[in-house]
């Protein structure tokens, strides 16, 4: 059996191999080892000579290297631009083990012979255990290619598979603070040296990294790294710019928006739910009884001497015209929210007569409310549409916890939208101040926070086309899920 710890057989099997693994283990050996030129700062006092003449061409001959194999490119540009960065970092070594292995990579992209490839990578593979031995985290490498892994995914793995990302984390604090200390932009690099070591995307993708080292021409580099920062930073800022595009997500089951042709602003519709014909059949059936029911309530607390049932009125009211159409315009949606919300108006009564003594509401209300909320299921479930809506709150799994902290949130955003001015009408202001004021409430309290989550998702939607109110910048991006969005 091969041991890859011994550099003799560990370049035989780099002959077997690819060459583009040779340069992927060759340039992550180099990158593993940028942390250790804090010494060369400590050496020389953190000056700007270290800067200039180690530091720059070291990290732009290792970036080089991966950028190659890691987006597979072809770009005469970035491979001209291989020998001048390998020249630079030829220069600029005074013995370093990181610059040394970023030549040897770089070497090896212009070896013709197979055996001179492998032993470039297992010269450069060597520098992290001094010259003697391949070190445990290239022998790591090496094993993601032989358990069927390619070049350009590992070139994307974290610097030490398996490992702790942390493994040099003293020395690459010691030079990210002298770096950044210089005041010379660093900072574009030190985003990119991070995202490198935990095998994230890098900022600006392929775009931005093939800039980071090519630039727009090689005389750039002659000019230091403050030139060169500042030009790559320039170019992070242009392409964040054009890529702050994201992707808007599609709307949720409850209230929508639109804009109001009058003022101009966004208010709160629900959208047909287009029912097929044996669902709207079924629905028919049942509606007549189901409005009766629901316009007997109404009446009930219409005429009711009792405060505490009239408080009910409200909840009556919109659960009636929700289901006053035909069966084949009613939104599925709208009937759902309006149930809910009867559901929960009728449990915060009961629970303040309960709770402060207020009188009870009347027993015919009590039995009114208690028929249409039977019938209401039966109804919503009609639908496939209404089972998906039973069925997602069902699942939800947030913790009583949770749900505070969303609503905590949520009320936040309701306040903020109430000071606005121009966006959403005053309609709309009040149904998501209402309706964020009942999340985690309810016998169901799950059904509540879908729907508070619904509404404020389908106003972000709306709002991310056109928002003239600074509320909504820092919440449209990544609201598509309660997973993702900041919010929760």
């Amino acid at each position: 059996m091969i041991d890859l710890k011994k550099p003799e057989q560990f370049k035989n099997w780099l002959q077997t191999q690819p060459m583009e693994v040779g340069l992927v283990l060759a340039a992550r050996t180099a990158l593993r080892l940028i942390p250790h030129l804090a010494l060369d700062f400590e050496n020389t006092k953190k000056d700007l000579r270290a800067s200039t003449e180690i530091l720059l061409p070291t990290i732009r001959a290792s970036a080089l290297s991966l950028i190659l194999v890691k987006y597979k490119t072809k770009n005469k540009k970035v491979r001209a631009s291989a020998v001048n960065a390998a020249i630079a970092a030829f220069a600029a070594s005074h013995n370093s083990e990181a610059a040394f292995a970023a030549i040897r990579a770089l070497d090896l992209i212009e070896a013709n012979d197979v055996s001179l490839r492998a032993e470039l990578a297992k010269e450069a593979s060597t520098r992290e255990s001094n010259g003697r031995e391949i070190s445990g985290a290239t022998i790591d490498d090496a094993q993601f290619i032989i358990r069927g892994g390619l070049a350009f995914d590992l070139a994307s793995q974290p610097l030490r598979i398996g490992r702790n990302v942390k493994w040099s984390s003293r020395w690459w604090m010691s030079l990210e603070t002298s770096i950044l200390e210089l005041q010379e932009g660093w900072d574009v690099w030190a985003r990119w040296y991070d995202s490198v070591i935990e095998g994230k995307p890098t900022p600006g993708g392929e775009a931005l990294d093939v800039f980071r080292v090519t630039l727009n021409s090689e005389n750039d580099w002659e000019q230091g790294p403050a030139h060169v920062n500042r030009l790559i930073k320039i170019k992070e800022d242009e392409i964040a710019s054009l890529s702050f595009n994201p992707e808007i997500p599609s709307e949720m089951d409850g209230p929508a928006w639109d804009i109001d042709r009058q003022s101009g602003m966004l208010v709160p519709v629900y959208r047909q739910s287009n029912q097929i014909e044996s669902e709207i059949n079924d629905m028919e059936s049942q509606r007549p009884f189901l409005l009766e029911c629901a316009q007997g309530l109404v009446t009930a607390i219409a005429t009711s001497t009792s405060n505490s049932a009239r408080q009910l009125l409200p909840a009556a009211e919109r659960y009636c015209r929700s289901i006053s159409t035909n069966s084949s315009l009613i939104s599925v949606s709208e009937v759902y929210a309006a149930g809910v919300r009867l559901r929960n108006s009728h449990d915060r009564i009961r629970r303040e007569v309960e709770n402060e003594g207020m009188p009870d509401v009347a027993i015919n209300i009590g039995e009114a409310i208690d028929s249409v909320i039977g019938l209401h299921g039966p109804f919503i479930l009609a639908t496939a549409r209404g089972r998906e809506m039973n069925a997602r709150a069902r699942d939800d799994n947030r913790t009583k916890a949770q749900e505070l902290a969303y609503k905590a949130k949520s009320l936040e955003f309701s306040e903020a939208l109430q000071k606005s001015k121009g966006l959403v009408t005053e309609s709309g202001k009040n149904l998501i101040a209402e309706i964020n004021r009942e999340i985690a409430t309810g016998p169901h309290p799950e059904r509540s926070t879908m729907l508070a989550e619904a509404s404020n998702h389908n106003l972000l939607v709306t709002a991310s086309s056109f928002d003239r109110a600074g509320i909504f910048k820092s919440c449209i991006a990544g609201h598509s899920c309660r997973k993702t969005c900041h919010w929760r």
